[in-house]
């Protein structure tokens, strides 16, 4: 029996920048900050995707070219060890202007986890320093043929990206900032809305001929339940919550804030159909807004 091993140190850069720009549906565009993997790279939402292989040892080099106030990474469900080149004290988790921060872990368990920068929260989140990790199990790699997607939703309150809100400098000495009440009017999945969801890069192509793998992550503060067609077969593979680890009746499932799921999608039926995000408000626990991403469901796709 032939055995191999991918096993490796992984180096990642993320580059954390307080300037960015992004476009929204009626071309009005708002400010942002982000994480890039270059200096010349644009502020995207989500950010950079992280790739590694179960078992790799990573380092995550951040560097800090904000303007302004430090900035952090964390993973949610991964422990991260930090160290730095700067005479600042080595146990402080922060990354200052122009300085480098390095964050080491082990890649142990397969699945989607959603980095981003936890100073201010709930600010920098909202304000777009989110991206995606994904390791993949070394299994998978003897079976290349399934194909990937990667679902990133989240809401937007431009009240909170005005410049008298973005320029505020954070101070951990001062008393805790206060934010503009939470009223979002922009919901994206992967920064695209609405018509956007129509684009051919967004549409949902299913072969009977293969698996779909589809990553669900929310980096929202509300709820986001997603309704498939029956026509698909979904199976839940992962999630970071196993409390909530099979879809319901209705083949819907919720996704909470920071959440991930990783989805095995199947169908031998050919037919056009959509899939429905709902953007449930928590104070009112009321749908605000849905969404709806077209699915094309094939039995001659071809791999």
């Amino acid at each position: 029996m032939l055995t191999f091993s991918t096993v490796a140190q992984v180096n990642k850069l993320i580059i954390g920048r307080t300037t960015g720009v992004f476009e929204l549906e009626n071309k009005d565009s708002i400010r942002v900050f982000g994480f890039t993997n270059t200096l010349s790279g644009q502020v995207t939402l989500p950010g950079t995707t992280l790739e590694v292989i179960e078992g790799d040892t990573v380092l995550l080099d951040f560097w800090n070219i904000s303007q302004g106030d430090p900035h952090e990474i964390v993973i949610k469900g991964i422990e991260l060890t930090k160290t730095n080149t700067s005479a600042k004290e080595q146990l402080d988790q922060r990354v200052y202007h122009m300085e480098h921060g390095y964050y080491h872990f082990l890649a142990k368990n397969p699945g989607t986890y959603i980095y981003y920068c936890p100073i201010n929260y709930p600010f920098n989140l909202q304000a777009g320093m989110f991206g995606v990790l994904i390791i993949r199990p070394q299994k998978a790699l003897l079976n290349p043929k399934n194909k990937e997607l990667l679902w990133c939703s989240f809401e937007m309150d431009t009240n909170w990206h005005n410049n008298e809100v973005m320029d505020v400098e954070y101070d951990e000495q001062a008393t805790p900032l206060e934010w503009p009440a939470y009223n979002p009017k922009h919901f994206f999945i992967n920064g695209k809305t609405n018509q956007q969801l129509k684009e051919q890069e967004m549409v949902l192509n299913i072969s009977s001929k293969q698996t779909t793998v589809l990553r669900l992550a929310n980096t929202g503060f509300w709820q986001h339940k997603i309704k498939f067609p029956q026509e698909l077969n979904v199976e839940i593979k992962r999630t970071s919550n196993l409390k909530n680890s099979e879809l319901n009746k209705l083949n819907q499932l919720t996704v909470d804030p920071l959440e991930t799921f990783e989805i095995w999608i199947t169908s031998q039926k050919k037919t056009k159909e959509t899939i429905q995000y709902d953007f449930i408000n928590p104070a009112t626990n009321k749908v605000e807004n849905t969404q709806y991403i077209p699915v094309k469901i094939q039995n001659n796709l071809l791999n």
